[in-house]
């Protein structure tokens, strides 16, 4: 059943199979923003020390993962790009470097658009005779960056994303918790793993133990053999459906907090 608007009616499968999609396109975008944050951040920690290489492999780093939310990627119900809407209204966001940081993404970092920087080729004569002696052809690319105030001014915008991010995913997952206590069977019928039963219940004295089995692994894109030395970094976010649980007598009781 859909609403007036168009929204799926809270609390329906359809529903709780969008809210879920939120909190994996928050988690997703956040991750992409952690790493382009973390690359500039080693780049500024190094500034002095850190060779050419390092430094222009850690700017790139950054601008290819800032970019991959924003840019449209494959799922199953299509293309999927991260909306710009909530992040433009957090303090520190900088509009400006945003779309600089996509422009650069795609034309110069990931792509190497010829008009960008156009090549030369010349050709070099001796004598009044104009006799040739040697050709010349020169390429140019983009090598890290220069001034320092410029990557600082890149973490001011990276930290501001993954503030208002991780602010996002919390208000997309509490509301999925809640909802998910009040209609139980329509929210069962989402999961894409089974059930985890494996935590006993007793008295939690702090957060549970991540799940194990096919629950705790995202599986790895498929390569040809001999190219799949590669490594991978996962994010983890847990939610406790309870704030509190204790046992008496064997039976385990859960509160909220306002409970």
């Amino acid at each position: 059943m859909r609403l007036q608007n168009g929204d799926p009616e809270e609390g329906s499968v359809e529903w709780f199979e969008k809210a879920r999609r939120r909190c994996v396109d928050d988690l997703r975008a956040l991750l992409s923003i952690k790493i382009a944050l973390g690359s500039i951040q080693a780049l500024l920690r190094d500034w002095s020390g850190a060779d050419a290489i390092t430094k222009a492999a850690l700017h790139s780093a950054c601008v290819i993962a800032y970019g991959r939310p924003f840019t449209g990627s494959q799922s199953k119900i299509g293309k999927i790009r991260y909306p710009t809407k909530a992040l433009k209204r957090a303090p520190g966001f900088d509009p400006e470097l945003h779309n600089h940081l996509l422009w650069l993404r795609d034309k110069i970092i990931a792509h190497g658009d010829y008009d960008m920087f156009p090549s030369v080729m010349a050709l070099q004569t001796a004598g009044k005779e104009k006799i040739p002696i040697q050709l010349e052809i020169r390429a140019k690319a983009m090598f890290g960056i220069e001034r320092k105030e410029l990557a600082g001014r890149y973490e001011k915008h990276l930290t501001s994303c993954a503030e208002c991010l991780e602010a996002s995913l919390n208000e997309a997952r509490e509301k999925l918790k809640s909802v998910a206590k009040i209609h139980p069977d329509e929210f069962n019928k989402t999961h894409n793993i089974p059930e985890v039963a494996e935590t006993p219940l007793t008295e939690q004295s702090g957060p549970l133990p991540p799940s194990s089995g096919p629950a705790s692994r995202v599986a790895d894109p498929s390569f040809p053999e001999g190219f799949d030395g590669y490594q991978y970094i996962t994010i983890l976010d847990q939610t406790p459906m309870f704030d509190k649980a204790f046992t008496v007598e064997g039976m385990t009781f859960f509160f909220d907090k306002d409970d």
